[in-house]
């Protein structure tokens, strides 16, 4: 595997209430060298196959970067992370030049001093509505059934609310189903999951003109294009015409109008499992490369990371009743390396008493869509921005034409 199919790690949070997001650090219980010395049946097959050919891929993309991040000491945060990424042996996201914040063996990389200003000036976190916070307000404190179908009787029209509102409509039906679908958790596939625990999930999109969620091993589109432009840029001899296909994903926010562009993505498992190999590989490796992804793609096209400096782009994992959050961004520093970090799992609990419980997973639906509109707003301006500076520039060079006639 190349370098540059690597996918990255990412850290947790927590969510205190209804109104604040307070960043709380959880770190994973994941030590990479642990996994290098002691490989799981995935990680210990990619060791294997990893080649000299791996290594020149990183340095060939080493090479290829725009101006470097330079740290107050004089650290040069590329380099470090290339000469960290030629001594590993199993993957990792520095070798696609992503940074965890809360991965102890990058921090093990660095001074203290250049941790501190690697983690700090992040983009602030995007908040859902007040309106959306005080519906979550109105509903926690439910705990009898009749006061639940109550509520459900009527379909809010706010599109925030409408989340909360489908979330709970599901949950209710989780909760009077026998035998209990949170017993036969393990045995129950991630697609009734998805379908029956988080179908307000189809609903993150409402109201934003041009965009659908997309669900069923769709295929990323930046994905694709990062690896078929790889693929010709490293062999300059002529090649079979195939095009390579990008990673898949579970759940894909989407402009489905031309010109199609990615936002958000999801992976899903039929179990929560911190210790498995399909969450290793996908909390650490799948979801944070397909964020860089697209927001290397988005950035590009606007001019630039400095354009989407303000802006999260953010996936989830989902595992039966379970769901993380995780967000990347560019920082106010840098133009090649994404930091990026995990939030705390949220569960639907089963029964109604656990409702307040629950909500924290709603809250999380409604974090993943305000940080996915920040980021469709932002590259908005930052497009127009980009028009009207070309503009100029074709203005002035027009210009100095006419003064040369």
């Amino acid at each position: 595997m190349a370098a540059d199919d690597i996918s990255q790690a990412a850290d947790s949070g927590a969510l205190d209430d209804v109104n604040v997001a307070a960043h709380v650090d959880v770190y994973p219980n994941i030590n990479l060298k642990d996994l290098e010395q002691e490989p799981g049946p995935s990680l210990g097959k990619r060791k294997n196959t990893f080649a000299e050919t791996a290594r020149s891929s990183l340095q060939r993309r080493h090479s290829t970067l725009g101006p470097k991040w330079h740290l107050d000491s004089g650290t040069v945060v590329e380099d470090v992370l290339l000469h960290a990424g030629l001594e590993l042996t199993v993957d990792h996201p520095i070798r696609s030049f992503m940074i965890d914040l809360q991965d102890r063996y990058t921090e093990s990389l660095f001074s203290p001093q250049d941790w501190t200003e690697i983690k700090s000036n992040l983009p602030p976190s995007a908040t859902y509505s007040t309106e959306a916070a005080a519906y979550l307000d109105t509903l926690k404190d439910i705990i009898q059934e009749q006061d639940i179908i109550s509520v459900l009787e009527s379909w809010p029209r706010d599109p925030e609310k409408a989340i909360v509102h489908g979330c709970v409509a599901s949950w209710y039906n989780l909760i009077k189903m026998d035998p209990s679908p949170f017993v036969l958790e393990s045995i129950l596939s991630e697609d009734w999951w998805m379908n029956n625990a988080w179908s307000g999930t189809r609903l993150l999109a409402n109201a934003v003109p041009g965009t659908y969620i997309i669900t069923g091993e769709a295929t990323g589109i930046d994905s694709t294009s990062r690896r078929n432009n790889k693929e010709r840029h490293v062999n300059i001899t002529p090649q079979n015409n195939r095009k390579r296909m990008g990673v898949r994903a579970d759940m894909i926010w989407r402009t489905v109008v031309a010109p199609v562009r990615d936002w958000m993505i999801g992976e899903a498992a039929r179990q929560w499992d911190e210790n498995a190999g399909k969450y290793v590989q996908e909390s650490i490796f799948k979801v944070p490369r397909q964020l860089h992804d697209i927001l290397s793609a988005r950035s590009q096209e606007v001019g630039g990371a400095h354009r989407l400096r303000k802006a999260w782009t953010t996936g989830m994992i989902f595992g039966g009743p379970v769901v993380q959050r995780m967000s990347l961004c560019w920082g106010t520093e840098g133009t090649n390396v994404t930091r990026f970090k995990r939030w705390a799992p949220a569960r639907i609990y089963s029964s109604l008493k656990q409702l307040p419980l629950s909500l924290n997973a709603a809250r999380q639906l409604l974090l993943v869509r305000a940080e996915t509109l920040c980021l469709i707003d932002e590259y908005d301006r930052a497009e127009q921005d980009e028009r009207k500076e070309k503009w100029a520039r074709s203005s002035s060079h027009d210009d100095i034409e006419d003064d040369w006639r």
